[in-house]
């Protein structure tokens, strides 16, 4: 579920949204030089979480769109395993809001990277030098990931989504958008609502069985009462008198 973020611009507050790629790869939309989406394909994630015409990114996988170059953020949107993007909202007409100023981004969403060029510390500095008495143990070194195996997994997830999205459509449910409030009541998550769909298969089953078993037992009967027809006499019509 997207999660908001700490920032607003003119009283909408900026979201985040980690999208997952069709069977084919792509994110199922498209944005112009500003970073503002101009189109969103039917039956897809991003359609699904209410990336809407309008909408306007501000971060790209955990960085600034002001510091993207147009090749920077195609090649992210491409070829990047998990695409996390912070948007904004259309306003109430379906036009772009205006982003945050720096002094309004900055806090919104703090870049989780440390900067590892900002280390000052002089040479022989006694809280970065390792004791001599052999004492000190190297910090682990960060598991490496296969690369592949996550691209199966968020492809098993894509195809998961896409079927969901494809059944909610032609059972004609209404699919919420991301800035649309929560309904009332407790919401079906997409494991009861293939629950629903199999009680719903196993139902018309039993009620075709049940057709099938009547007709049997309808034939059985005409069967039984045609040989007694035959048997009986024909009837003889009397001559006037």
């Amino acid at each position: 579920m997207p999660s908001c973020a700490q920032a607003v611009s003119r009283g909408c507050e900026a979201r985040e949204l980690a999208l997952l790629r069709g069977p084919l790869g792509a994110l199922g939309f498209e944005t112009d030089a500003e970073g503002v989406v101009t189109a969103v394909e039917r039956f897809t994630f991003a359609a699904q979480v209410g990336l809407a015409p309008g909408t306007r990114l501000l971060r790209l996988c955990q960085r600034g769109l002001a510091g993207l170059s147009p090749p920077q953020r195609r090649r992210l949107l491409r070829n990047a395993p998990k695409v996390c993007v912070t948007v904004l909202p259309p306003d109430d007409n379906g036009r772009p809001r205006r982003p945050p100023s720096s002094d309004e981004e900055g806090p919104v969403l703090p870049d989780p990277t440390p900067d590892l060029l900002l280390g000052t510390d002089p040479p022989g500095d006694p809280a970065t030098t390792p004791p001599r008495d052999g004492s000190f143990t190297p910090p682990p070194a960060p598991p490496v990931l296969s690369e592949a195996g996550e691209e199966e997994e968020w492809e098993a997830v894509t195809t998961v989504c896409s079927s969901i999205l494809e059944t909610l459509a032609r059972e004609g449910q209404h699919v919420p958008e991301l800035w649309e409030p929560p309904a009332s009541g407790n919401q079906r998550v997409p494991e009861e609502e293939a629950q629903a769909l199999s009680e719903k298969v196993l139902y018309l089953e039993s009620q075709e069985q049940a057709a099938k078993a009547a007709l049997q037992a309808e034939i059985q009967t005409l069967r039984q009462i045609r040989p007694e027809l035959g048997d009986a006499p024909p009837r003889v019509p009397q001559a006037p008198s």
